[in-house]
């Protein structure tokens, strides 16, 4: 395809394509353009990658949320008065990021920098995250794996370079109904161009790993912003983690610690008494109902 064959505007095509699913209609077809791939009206807001993440990923409110653990990791949170987030470089799956990365031509994320490291390392150590649940949770949260006491938190992002996210996939066939690849799919089968937008949130590129293998959770994801007092970090064996005090108030989120439910009557009792050493706190503890 020439560009003398490509229409004035390519939105239209992708609107005709795509109007009719659900996510489309908080979707600005208008803002892309073809060049040597399609790309975004070059007017310096670049909001297009944010688009896709919002519709992937939808930012939740400010509310309660849990936190499973396990005894003696709630005994030194208790203990510390603070809760750790850790580097998301602990968690990513390098070689599912990378098949993202190279699936969508998405270069960037793994050319190197300056320090000759790859972007997406970077990237990854200047974030930190907590999983978290919503609602009324699944028995599997129960288990050995995520822990049988379950922090109910009220948490508050409170500075733009944190977020609350919904990582979930409610369909069946990821990969092809992911909102990226439809868009790509449009794309390279109407204008044989890749679509790139210019910039891709990084909490996107983070997050659709876990939207391939079906996860379902809410993630706190906070941002480091290079020199900021505001993510005082410290070494724990070896990991960076970011602490956020459960007592005084952070800079980018409020996290407080409500009430502890617990999964058998077995577990009361040592909740409890890791719980004495701040009465101040006036939180309960609850035998889940299963």
């Amino acid at each position: 395809m020439t560009n003398s064959d490509i229409p004035a505007s390519i939105g239209s095509v992708f609107r005709e394509e795509l109007g009719a699913l659900p996510w489309a209609a908080s979707f600005d077809f208008d803002r892309l353009i073809v060049g040597q791939a399609i790309t975004e009206i070059p007017d310096g807001k670049e909001i297009l990658g944010d688009q896709i993440w919002d519709i992937c990923f939808p930012r939740q409110p400010a509310g309660i949320y849990g936190h499973h653990t396990d005894l003696a990791a709630f005994q030194k949170i208790i203990d510390s008065r603070e809760i750790w987030l850790h580097a998301v470089a602990k968690q990513v799956r390098w070689g599912e990021l990378e098949l993202f990365a190279r699936q969508f031509e998405l270069d960037g994320y793994l050319a190197t920098n300056e320090r000759g490291e790859r972007v997406l390392d970077a990237l990854a150590r200047d974030m930190f995250s907590l999983s978290l649940s919503e609602g009324v949770p699944s028995p599997e949260l129960w288990g050995r794996r995520f822990g049988p006491v379950r922090m109910n938190l009220h948490v508050e992002p409170i500075f733009d370079r944190s977020e609350l996210r919904r990582v979930a996939y409610a369909g069946e066939d990821v990969q092809n109904d992911h909102p990226f690849a439809k868009l790509r799919e449009v794309g390279l089968r109407r204008f044989a161009k890749n679509l790139i937008p210019p910039r891709i949130n990084r909490a996107g590129a983070f997050f659709l790993p876990l939207r391939y293998s079906k996860q379902q959770e809410v993630r706190l994801l906070v941002k480091r912003l290079p020199g900021s007092s505001a993510v005082d970090t410290k070494m724990v064996r070896g990991e960076e983690v970011l602490p956020i005090s459960l007592e005084q108030d952070h800079e980018r989120v409020r996290i407080q610690l409500l009430y502890v439910q617990v999964a058998s009557q077995q577990f009361v009792a040592p909740v409890q008494q890791a719980l004495a050493a701040v009465p101040h706190w006036e939180v309960g503890v609850q035998v889940v109902q299963k």
